[in-house]
């Protein structure tokens, strides 16, 4: 966690870290909701397995509402996710 801090200190105030471990194959986890007057920035990243992270804009006065994209992260493939709300 260290190199995240030291790389998005300079970026962004970090408020909360945040790790979940899930030991069962197709579990179903969370909704992220960014809500104005204050979205969070969230950095999303698997550092062991896989995990499909899927993103709607369900802001109903958006021209992209309902759209989706997704995203494979995983220990394999080190890729992450920075969302800034």
């Amino acid at each position: 966690m260290r190199f995240f801090e030291t790389l998005l200190s300079g970026l962004w105030l970090i408020e909360h870290i945040k790790t979940s471990a899930d030991f069962w194959r197709g579990m179903i986890r969370g909704l992220h909701f960014q809500a104005d007057p204050k979205p969070e920035v969230k950095l999303i990243r698997c550092t062991t397995g896989a995990i499909w992270d899927l993103i709607v804009d369900v802001h109903r006065r958006s021209p992209t509402f309902g759209r989706w994209e997704s995203f494979e992260l995983s220990g394999q493939n080190r890729r992450c996710l920075l969302w800034l709300g």
